[in-house]
């Protein structure tokens, strides 16, 4: 459970963080790229997220 707030409260920033450095670069041109990379972020956190559930149902399992 707290991983998962953990990383909702980084993948909220990093979202936050790429919106503000694409409209100060280049607000029409760059958003497309910009929803696509905070996407991609957001799957590699749900699967690092998954990757920690994982391994430590498996150490506490085993």
């Amino acid at each position: 459970m707290v991983f998962i707030t953990q990383s909702e409260r980084i993948s909220a920033r990093a979202r936050d963080q790429l919106r503000k450095h694409g409209q100060r670069a280049r607000p029409s041109g760059q958003s497309p790229f910009l929803t696509a990379a905070g996407g991609a972020l957001l799957v590699v956190i749900g699967v690092l997220v998954v990757l920690l559930t994982a391994t430590s149902v498996l150490c506490g399992s085993s």
